[in-house]
Formats: structure tokens, C-alpha cells, sequence
């Protein structure tokens, strides 16, 4: 296993056992849901905004009007979410509750189809069909929860409820390719502190250190640092792995459900948590099989010709020495508005470089420029990532990757199965 996807593991797996415990730190609190969401969007920005300024997405222009606009309406539905998911905690327990959850997948499904015209296929019917059974079981049964059977199901309605507003967010941010995803968190969480303001409890703040350590750790910790690892590992690891690692935290959660609060599922609800996260994992094996058989660039006389970057464009390659002039020459071609491909990026003679040559094209591109990383292409395992120029890091790239950084007109446009291509027109809108 090579670094960059090591690494990734463990920022995924971390990422997925912090999220594992918020249902536990959410009743730990003792607070009202409405003021712990408050408090999770007040500590969660403070934390974001030293990792956006950290990372340099806060320069002028980072984010256009629109963008921002969509950011803002995605966190309403994702600060909504969190509230009808934690109100979901005490009456169906954080197993239930997380598990209910996890039919998400299948309602991006339905509003994809819905919203944009994605297909829906039979295997994707099918997998459906058993998450759905999977919730009948769920409620079905009432296991060990303490609660009545009216708040057991309420539970259960607030988790899908929860569910369909990150579907919709989701669906939202599906539309701001190119935004770092560290600034989209922080809009939202900044969303809201504004949209809660006016209903958390400010008179009646909370006593004792316990609420406030807690409040501090969902916001700091399970947003801010949460945030961090995940994104970091998305943009390290294959996407079928980045999936199987993601049930890491429905699991957790379970399993914490039942170390700390004691509550111990029943056949039942073993049979239909079973069923909803066997489908969304199939689900997920389905989404990678539809991307292995869509349409692929390949090596053929030369490395430039795996990516069709679709004009003119400025090649450099680290072969050979003389990088004396290799400043001058990015400064040129950033300035001249060409579209870069640096093959051989790194070594271990010159691991400074790309770093060197992303500072200087920094200086003519917006932080929004699309980027592409192509790594091991032709071989197993190979690797694509779509990123910007703002969130490209030197670390995420060694000697085996190509990068390729869009010029002005570079662009994208999404594929049936949610993914997008990356083109760059032979033209500019002037011509």
C-alpha cells in the first residue's frame, strides 16, 4: 500500500469513528437539540475558519455570487438535517437513528432521477427494494429503547426526514465543482449560527464543564477536524474504498450505542440495520462497476494523449536537469493562460518542484482552476481526481502522478452516473 493511500485510510477511518461518536456526545450534552446544533455551527465555524484561512481559500475571489448563494441553501438543509437527526436520538436510540440514516444513498437516488434525469437502474430497484425491507424489520421491532412505541417510530420518521435533507444538500453541492469543500463547511456552518440564533436558549446558557466540553468537541472536533480528515482522505483515496470505509461509521455508532447506553438491538433490528447497510454497500459496488465501464483516456504514444486536455498547452517533465529556466517558463505559461500538464512532478532529487511551480501559476489563476491528477493510468489501480488549484497540495502528488491544471476556460459538465468530465475548449468566449 502505497503513502498517499495509507494516509487516506486513516483519515477516512478516523473521520468515520469521530462521526460514530456524535450520538453519544449529543446526549452527553444534556441540551436541548436546537441549542447542542447551535453550538456544534458556533465552534464548528470558529474551527473551519482557522483551517480555510490555514489552507488559503479566503483570498478575494475564491467564491462567486452564485456559488456562495447555493452554499448558503445547502446549509439550510444540512443544519435541518442535523437537528432531525440528533431529535431522533432519544426517542429511537443512536443505533436506530444511524441506520435509518444510512437510506440517504437511495433517496439521491430518487431525487438524481428526479432533478437530473439520472437513470435508474433495475440493480439500483433492487437494492432498493431490500433497503426498504430493511426498514420494515427496523420498524417492526422496538428492541430494548426505553422509549414509547410513538416516540420509536417518531424517532425513525425524524432519521428518514434527516436523510432526505442531506440528499438534498447533496444534490446542491453536486453543483459547486470546483469550490473547496473546506469553504462549502464553513457557509454552512455559518448558515447556521444565523439560522439558529434567533430560536437556541442564549439566556439560559449551559453549567458545568461536562456541556460545554462536549459542545466544544462536536464543533471543534467532530465538524472542524472531522471535515479535514475526510476531505483529505476523499481526495487521496479510490472511490470504491473511500465507500467500504464509510461503513466504519454506521457501525461505530452501533457499537457505541451499546457500550455506553446499553441498548441492545433486537433480531429484528439486527436483520434490518443488516439489510439497509448491505444494500447501500452494493449500491456503492454497482456506482464504481457503472464507472469501469464508461468511457476511459488511456496511454498511447505518449503520456499527453491519456488526457485530452483539448488545446494548446504548456508540457513540463522533470527529466533531465537544467531547472534554472523552469520558473521563468511556468510564470510564462501561467501568464499566457495555458493549460499545464506536469508529468514526473516529483522526485527524490527535486521533491521542492511542484510546490514551487503551484506558487508561481498561483499568481495568474484563480483558485477555483480546475485541476486533474491521473495516477497509474494503464495500470491496476489506477486513480482520477478532480480537484481546483486551492486545494491541490504538493503532498497529494508523487512521481507516478500526472497533473494537469486547467487554464480560464477549463470546465466541466456532469456525467449520468455523478461524476464529471473535464475539458478545456480550443477557444475563448471573446473568439
Amino acid at each position: 500500500m502505497n503513502d498517499p493511500i495509507r494516509r487516506g485510510t486513516l483519515e477516512m477511518t478516523s473521520a468515520m469513528l469521530i462521526c460514530g461518536t456524535i450520538g453519544w456526545l449529543v446526549l452527553l450534552s444534556g441540551q436541548p437539540v436546537l441549542d447542542v446544533v447551535f453550538w456544534r455551527c458556533v465552534f464548528g465555524f470558529a474551527a473551519l475558519l482557522v483551517a480555510c484561512a490555514v489552507l488559503g481559500f479566503l483570498r478575494r475571489g475564491s467564491l462567486g455570487r452564485e456559488a456562495f448563494l447555493l452554499a448558503l441553501l445547502s446549509g439550510v438543509f444540512i443544519v435541518g438535517n442535523w437537528v432531525l437527526l440528533f431529535a431522533s436520538y432519544s426517542r429511537a436510540s443512536i443505533a436506530i437513528g444511524t441506520a435509518v440514516y444510512n437510506v440517504q444513498p437511495f433517496m439521491l437516488v430518487g431525487l438524481g432521477a428526479a432533478f437530473l434525469g439520472e437513470k435508474v437502474t433495475a440493480r439500483k430497484l433492487g437494492w432498493l427494494g431490500l433497503s426498504f425491507a430493511g426498514m420494515l424489520a427496523i420498524v417492526s421491532a422496538h428492541g430494548d429503547s426505553d422509549a414509547p412505541r410513538g416516540d420509536y417510530l417518531f424517532g425513525i420518521l425524524l432519521a428518514l426526514a434527516a436523510a432526505l435533507l442531506y440528499a438534498f444538500a447533496a444534490l446542491i453541492v453536486k453543483r459547486l465543482q470546483g469550490t473547496p469543500p473546506h469553504l462549502i463547511a464553513l457557509i454552512q456552518v455559518g448558515t447556521g449560527v444565523l439560522m439558529l440564533a434567533p430560536l437556541a436558549n442564549l439566556a439560559e446558557l449551559p453549567r458545568g464543564v461536562a456541556p460545554w466540553a462536549s459542545l466544544a468537541t462536536l464543533g471543534i472536533v467532530h465538524t472542524g477536524l472531522m471535515y479535514v480528515l475526510l476531505y483529505g482522505a476523499i481526495q487521496k483515496l479510490p472511490t470504491a474504498l473511500t465507500g467500504a470505509l464509510s461503513f466504519i461509521y454506521p457501525v461505530a455508532a452501533i457499537l457505541v450505542d451499546w457500550l455506553v447506553f446499553e441498548h441492545r438491538l433486537s433480531l429484528a433490528q439486527w436483520l434490518g440495520v443488516a439489510a439497509i447497510l448491505l444494500a447501500a454497500a452494493g449500491m456503492q459496488m454497482a456506482h464504481d462497476r457503472g464507472l469501469r465501464g464508461a468511457l476511459q483516456a488511456r496511454f498511447g504514444l505518449s503520456f499527453s494523449l491519456a488526457f485530452g486536455v483539448g488545446k494548446e498547452f504548456y508540457d513540463s517533465r522533470s527529466a533531465g536537469s537544467g531547472w534554472s529556466w523552469k520558473d521563468l517558463a511556468w510564470d510564462l505559461a501561467g501568464a499566457a493562460d495555458l493549460a499545464m500538464a506536469f508529468y514526473n512532478p516529483i522526485s527524490r532529487a527535486r521533491p521542492w518542484q511542484l510546490g514551487r511551480a503551484l506558487e508561481i501559476v498561483a499568481r495568474h489563476r484563480s483558485p477555483q482552476t480546475l485541476v486533474v491528477l491521473g495516477r497509474d493510468i494503464g495500470r491496476p489501480g489506477e486513480r482520477l481526481l478532480r480537484t481546483t488549484l486551492g486545494e491541490l497540495r504538493a503532498e497529494q502528488v508523487d512521481m507516478r502522478t500526472l497533473v494537469i491544471i486547467g487554464s480560464s476556460t477549463t470546465r466541466s459538465f456532469p456525467r449520468a452516473d455523478g461524476e464529471a468530465w473535464v475539458y478545456t475548449p480550443r477557444w475563448y468566449p471573446s473568439e
